[in-house]
């Protein structure tokens, strides 16, 4: 009798025990019984790159602050047939979690990343305690593939804090037993440029999970490629979703260090110019970091009601703490041109200091700004001193200028003659010669075409009745 109660005692316990064990493998949402899912408006996460985050493997949030309180929410949508809150990757249970990533010609120095995990019935206090890390050459499953570093004995929780988010379903939109933390993980390794995998497991204080979510986009089943290790199976699978059999990819930071740490000033000659002058200026930029650093430099200046307008200084890679006073190549000097017609209003001059003309990273950034008051009224006739000129004056000027392509050189005269228009470099070479020959009494313009010629300032030469004058443009690129 003895011997039979012991059978059906440990008989019991294998039954009982199993389903508990399988059960840590994923925490799956209950039949939502006929409740009507939330709508869920088209939604795109902002991307997480930014500062030292090198690499960010998909969103947690599809739907922003709709949760308690105005917190964000994860939902589930089971509107799709999806029914997997998370993933099970308990220490305790020896399930583990593995995702791919990247890493770019140049390399990274990865020094933490960041992991996402919830329990089921905790508040929004961490109760997060371990997490296990370590990095693959290759897919865990590949028999080809290594470790290049950690191990899963090793503890690599820095810190753990609430992410603001919910993981709920499209019919419980609101709910708070599932508090989504951020697990940031102390990481020390260089890689190479290639494909990797990270393999890591959590470790928290309550009975259920830790659970990973999912990258969750709204109208999506198949959002990745994560693998899934059970100590149930002994072996790597996909993680699917036991609702629909789909593949989802599971959400994590890489990090690295801090950005390059540069550093530029704005110096003027003069910030209240006269209409046909220039404000000059110089921006040094310092390299206040410890390693060699690639800087280019380049300049906007917006004119009041024409446009922003570019011009690039340079490129050059800096010693440590060496500063540089970056200068345009053509004319050896950065300057704003002030044209005799430029537009009043007041102008915002920004330099900055960059990974490259494009601005794909910037550095730093200074600016200035000045003002020039309006033009005031040409006379009704410009005044005429017999035998000095046959130009009205008042009628002088080009626009646009600044430009782009091309521009109109505007001209009157008083009475018919011989004129002889012509645009020079700043070298005082001839770029085009727009009108030679006799032309009658009144208002002309000539076009100075420019699309095959270089960014800068040009002179143009009006001679007529014996008389010189001469004005800049500005073509701008």
């Amino acid at each position: 009798m003895t011997t039979r109660f012991s059978l059906i005692a440990f008989l019991l316990a294998f039954v009982l025990a199993a389903p508990a064990s399988l059960a840590q493998n994923a925490d799956v949402a209950p039949p939502s019984n006929g409740a009507t899912p939330m709508a869920l408006a088209p939604f795109s996460a902002p991307s997480a790159l930014a500062g030292s985050v090198l690499y960010d493997n998909g969103p947690l949030v599809n739907s922003p602050a709709t949760g308690a309180g105005g917190a964000d929410e994860s939902v589930l949508q089971t509107n799709l047939g999806l029914d997997t809150f998370g993933f099970g990757h308990q220490i305790l249970n020896d399930n583990r979690m593995a995702e791919d990533f990247t890493v770019p010609a140049g390399g990274w120095d990865i020094d933490e990343m960041v992991f996402y995990a919830y329990q089921t019935g905790s508040s929004t206090t961490s109760t997060m305690t371990d997490v296990y890390v370590q990095i693959w050459d290759g897919a865990p499953n590949d028999p080809a593939s290594s470790v290049v570093w950690g191990d899963l004995t090793t503890n690599r929780l820095a810190s753990s804090n609430w992410t603001g988010v919910y993981r709920v379903t499209d019919t419980s939109s609101g709910a708070t037993d599932r508090p989504i933390m951020a697990n940031t993980a102390a990481v020390d390794v260089t890689l190479a440029a290639g494909t990797y995998w990270v393999v890591w497991q959590t470790g928290g204080t309550l009975g259920s999970g830790p659970w990973a979510p999912p990258v969750t986009i709204t109208g999506q089943t198949t959002t990745g490629n994560a693998l899934q290790y059970t100590s149930d199976s002994g072996s790597w699978a996909p993680a699917l979703d036991s609702g629909t059999g789909t593949a989802p990819g599971l959400p994590f930071l890489v990090m690295g260090p801090a950005g390059p740490n540069v550093s530029i000033t704005v110096n003027t000659s003069d910030v209240n110019p006269e209409r046909g002058e220039a404000v000059f200026f110089r921006g040094p930029v310092t390299n206040n970091g410890g390693t060699d650093q690639p800087v280019y430099v380049y300049f906007t200046y917006d004119i009041p009601g024409v446009g922003t307008f570019k011009r690039n200084l340079g490129g050059r890679t800096l010693d440590p703490g060496e500063s540089f006073n970056y200068r345009d190549f053509q004319n050896s000097k950065n300057f704003v041109p002030v044209t005799e017609d430029a537009p009043a209003g007041t102008y915002t001059v920004t330099v900055y200091a960059a990974s490259d003309r494009f601005g794909t990273e910037i550095y730093d950034t200074d600016s200035f700004t000045f003002t020039l008051d309006p033009i005031a009224p040409p006379p009704a006739q410009a005044a005429q001193v017999p035998g000095a000129s046959s130009l009205e004056v008042g009628a002088l000027g080009a626009a646009p200028n600044p430009f782009r392509d091309q521009t109109e050189i505007r001209y009157a005269l008083a009475e018919s003659g011989d004129v002889d228009l012509r645009v020079f470099d700043t070298a005082g070479r001839e770029v085009a010669a727009l009108v030679s020959g006799t032309q009658s009494a009144g208002a002309h313009a000539a076009t100075f075409a420019a699309a095959d010629l270089p960014a800068g300032v040009y002179v143009w030469r009006l001679v007529a009745g014996g008389d010189v004058t001469t004005g800049r443009v500005t073509l701008a690129r």
